[in-house]
């Protein structure tokens, strides 16, 4: 499973990346020499997210060679009008052998021009039950061209009422060849204020989490009230 991670997050990435296009078609693309001196005029975002300590014992950090495989795959979560790749200090993947789970996530800072309310009206979209049918159509032909690999389940997950300003969840189960049970994804993705995050939970299906997505998403929301001022979690 541990070899399956990079490629089940590439899956789910892909899942969600339609979706985004529709909600951010009307917002204005910077031209490089303004997203440059954008980037250099702002600060640069607080490192926030999960360590070994925030998660049942047994779960064991990913080496940072893993991490850079991951930062790729989950940039596809960000606006992609300012997909920048997610930093690797903002990162962090866990994995819990002997119940074969993975956790791994990120946070970053929204960036100019895509606003809070447009990021909102992205995962809106998701919400919708013929929009996320779309996104699993198209996620379907993708994995055409991919031998043994197929989705058996998918749904929209009630994200907690009080996960950040705006959040949105949903859970893929795939069967893939090489492994004897289907691999269950769940994630989570919210905004809280002008920083957004990303946090999936990997497991067998039909077993139970050693951490719900529930738990890991809310500790990542409540480090990051912690960590920012009421500047940015406005």
């Amino acid at each position: 499973m541990l070899k399956q991670l990079p490629f089940a997050v590439c899956l789910t990435a892909i899942a969600v990346a339609p979706v985004q296009p529709i909600a951010f078609a009307n917002t204005p693309k910077q031209s490089a020499p303004q997203a440059q001196l954008k980037q250099q005029q702002e600060p640069a975002s607080a490192v926030v997210k999960l360590t070994q300590a925030d998660l049942p014992t047994g779960f064991q950090e990913l080496p940072p060679e893993f991490k850079s495989v991951l930062a790729s795959q989950l940039t596809a979560f960000k606006p992609p009008q300012t997909r920048n790749p997610v930093p690797l200090d903002n990162i962090f993947a866990f994995v819990e052998p002997n119940n074969l789970q993975t956790v791994f996530g990120f946070s970053d800072k929204l960036e100019s021009p895509v606003t809070p309310e447009t990021f909102d009206a992205g995962l809106q979209q998701l919400q919708q039950p013929q929009v996320m049918q779309q996104v699993i159509d198209k996620l379907k032909q993708r994995l055409e061209k991919v031998p043994g690999v197929e989705i058996v389940d998918y749904k929209l997950l009630s994200p907690q009422p009080n996960l950040g300003n705006r959040a949105v969840g949903m859970t893929l189960a795939m069967k893939m060849s090489n492994l004897p049970t289907p691999l269950r994804m769940d994630i989570a993705v919210f905004r809280r204020g002008k920083i957004i995050a990303a946090t999936g939970v990997g497991y067998r299906d039909n077993s139970k989490p050693v951490v719900s997505i529930n738990d890991v998403a809310a500790k990542l929301d409540s480090r990051i009230v912690q960590s920012f001022g009421s500047a940015e979690l406005k």
